[in-house]
């Protein structure tokens, strides 16, 4: 089993976090200084938290309705948390990152973190247990039998992009029966496979008649569970096409369906998100000249599916700036469960950004495939015909979408850096770096700092354009994840320059990845992304993108709240035991609060002195927030460890 977040354990980490995966590949490829880890949290589901912390009826599951068969899901209608309609719990993440070919977008993905985003488990105890639980409503089956032959059936698969289980995790379905317990129906525990590639399996399971426990009551529950690594986004599966029915049998594995797997590359041909004044003077080169549909047949006979797109202002308007549905496209001739792209010209109306006060914009990009030829199925399976992606106007560049699948940094040397290349036609000024951190799997020391650099030119001797030295990672205070470091003084750039950090300790920084990068060949490592372990740069081996974006206006749409430079406290032991020395900057006085990660306040002391003391031996062992709030009005969050 895992040994991932102990000390004493490095030699099985650097095994585990070694294997990076090829896109859509069936390759593992060993690199020797570059590195992914599993994410220590997923800061998508924290942000999306901070974002409802006024809406409380949002983050509670109300009383359960019950459901009548057919029930069907696959995860499609919804974001991060699963349909309420349909299910009683929200610890599994609904996602389109973690997923590799699956049969529609969209899946539930199990692992160990919990509805909150956080480890389940903070001491360090990785043995396996009940982590992740979906658990379906009340579902009325009272007036069924055994010979109605009902039957559940679901798409389920290891690992995906994520971190793979190993033979003492497991997943399992139960049955919940008439007297209340909960019956174990199957169960697979975690394979190993060299080529690190594990396809969607097709599962399914006859609901029994059974005198001792009877499955057939008008409150009928089923539920996955996955019992792996509590510590972390460890042990994943992927969960997909849930479907429960009547008059099926074993062999009824087809569920007729057209749908749309995977994410379009979007409007843009570099970038994910950039400013409008880039695009506006130099359209030929940042318009994606196509809008893509990856589009997966999985009916009996061949399919031509109709094809459009529908462009909103996400922010100001109800009605599209523009829709394809006139050019009535198809893609021709999908044979029988087989995947196929088609495309339509992308007409982004750009003239309609002239107009607006700012020039930034959430732009909403809407697919939708219909087939005219299907036969039966549920009425939900249309959901999946329909994408929506939103990609961004603003004061900054960015290769990523927004959401991490893991950390990335440099292992096995004491001396590195990476740099991530970006390029701009004109001339303009950067005043933030922004990135994102992971928290990787441990909280990094003090002395693990990183120098952030700005370099004209890597080759053939590189030119540094601006440095920024002894900076610490920053978890906490973000704005959807980024953690923004402000410019000593503006720097003005043009055409290629390369953002990144250089470190002088061997460690794992684990800026946040985007391993479902679409910009470039599925397979290929990303063209644009650098490092130097040996003394050279070079090209790195890794398919994905750092989430590094130089900003450039002062009001970005992440600009807020700015992280500036300025003096830190200094806090100590971490990991701590049972006293942690505080010293504030400046002989200040202030408040020093210590939160667990469900944002409860513990304990709080006063700051009467520069240098303080906090007595934490009253707590158990975990992960703590420690928030510092001086006289001048001063605020420092420090994440800690207590042993």
């Amino acid at each position: 089993m895992h040994h991932f977040w102990k000390q004493n354990t490095q030699i099985q980490l650097i095994r585990k976090v070694s294997l990076l995966l090829l896109l859509f590949s069936n390759t593992i490829v060993f690199a020797q200084y570059e590195e992914v880890t599993p994410l220590y949290r997923n800061q998508v589901i924290i942000n999306y938290l901070q974002k409802q912390k006024d809406k409380p009826a949002a983050l509670a599951y109300k009383k359960l309705p019950v459901l009548s068969i057919p029930f069907f899901d696959d995860f499609s209608s919804t974001k991060i948390y699963p349909d309420k309609a349909r299910w009683a719990d929200r610890s599994v993440y609904v996602n389109n990152g973690f997923a590799i070919n699956p049969p529609s977008h969209g899946v539930a993905t199990f692992d160990g973190l919990d509805k909150r985003g956080y480890p389940y488990n903070v001491d360090g105890n990785n043995f396996p247990k009940s982590c992740d639980t979906l658990t379906s409503n009340y579902i009325d089956l009272s007036g069924f039998g055994e010979t109605d032959s009902l039957y559940l059936s679901f798409y389920l698969q290891q690992k995906g992009m994520g971190e793979s289980p190993e033979k003492d995790d497991s997943f399992m379905l139960e049955f919940h029966a008439e007297n209340g317990e909960w019956r174990e129906m199957w169960a697979t525990n975690g394979q190993f496979d060299s080529s690190g590639y594990y396809p969607f399996k097709q599962i399914m399971v006859k609901i029994p008649d059974r005198a001792s426990f009877r499955y057939f009551h008008d409150s009928f529950q089923f539920r996955f569970r996955n019992y792996g690594n509590r510590t972390g986004a460890l042990d994943h599966w992927n969960l997909d096409y849930v479907y429960l029915d009547k008059n099926r049998t074993q062999a009824d594995t087809v569920l007729e369906d057209v749908s749309i797997y995977r994410q379009p590359k979007g409007l843009f041909n570099v970038y994910y998100s950039m400013p409008w004044r880039y695009f506006k003077q130099d359209r030929e080169t940042y318009l994606n000249s196509t809008i893509d549909f990856h589009v997966y047949n999985k009916a009996l006979n061949k399919q031509s599916p109709d094809i459009f797109y529908t462009i909103r202002d996400a922010n100001r308007v109800d009605t599209p700036m523009y829709s394809s549905l006139s050019e009535r496209n198809q893609i021709n001739d999908i044979s029988p469960f087989t995947q196929k792209t088609g495309s339509q010209k992308n007409m982004l109306p750009y003239t309609y950004f002239n107009n607006l006060d700012t020039q930034t914009a959430k732009i909403e990009l809407k697919l939708t495939v219909k087939s005219r030829n299907l036969v039966g199925g549920p009425e939900l399976l249309k959901q999946n015909d329909v994408m929506v992606i939103h990609q961004y106007f603003g004061e900054y560049l960015a290769y990523d979408d927004g959401s991490a699948e893991g950390g990335y940094g440099l292992k096995n040397t004491r001396q590195g850096g990476v740099a991530l290349k970006f390029s701009i036609k004109g001339i303009d000024t950067i005043k933030y770096i922004a990135f994102s951190f992971t928290g990787g799997n441990e909280v990094l020391p003090d002395k693990q700092k990183f120098n952030l650099i700005i370099w004209e030119r890597l080759y053939p001797t590189p030119v540094e354009l601006m440095k920024m030295t002894g900076l610490h990672p920053i978890y906490s205070e973000l704005y959807n994840g980024f953690a923004l470091y402000k410019l000593d003084k503006p720097l003005v750039i043009s055409g290629e320059f390369f953002v990144g950090w250089e470190q002088n300790i061997a460690y794992n920084l684990n800026v946040g990845i985007d391993l479902d990068y679409r910009f470039f060949n599925d397979n290929k490592p990303n063209p644009n992304l650098y490092f130097n372990a040996a003394g050279t740069w070079e090209n790195s081996k890794i398919v994905g993108t750092p989430m590094i974006r130089p900003v450039f206006g002062e009001h970005a749409m992440l600009s807020a709240p700015r992280i500036e430079r300025q003096a830190e406290i200094i806090c100590y032991p971490n990991p701590v035991t049972n006293v942690l020395q505080i010293v504030l900057p400046d002989n200040n006085n202030g408040m020093a609060a210590i939160y667990n990660t469900n944002g409860q306040m513990l304990l709080s002391e006063n700051l009467g002195q520069h240098n303080m003391q906090l007595d934490l031996s009253a707590l158990p062992a975990g992960l703590y927030l420690l928030r510092v709030e001086t006289e001048k009005g001063a605020v420092f969050n420090k994440t800690l460890v207590k042993k």
